[in-house]
């Protein structure tokens, strides 16, 4: 991973993956897991301390927010 700015280029555009595409399919995924199991969603994601109590101990609707996708890729 330390040489990832350097290699990953190379390795889009050898198996032919787009960056807009890789964001859209990561987005995709990720909402369809926080719809279907938030749950787990949070339990694999790791989050500031303190947030996820409060998510629990919510008493209206949450919304998560990330941009996440944008800096991996």
């Amino acid at each position: 991973m330390k040489n990832w700015f350097k290699i990953k280029s190379v390795i889009m555009q050898e198996w032919s993956e787009s960056r807009d595409a890789l964001i859209e399919l990561f987005g995709k995924v990720r909402d369809e897991w926080m719809d279907t199991n938030l749950t787990t969603w949070i339990g694999d994601n790791r989050l500031y301390a303190g947030i996820s109590d409060a998510l629990k101990f919510a008493s209206s609707e949450i919304y998560i927010v990330t941009t996440i996708p944008e800096l991996i890729l």
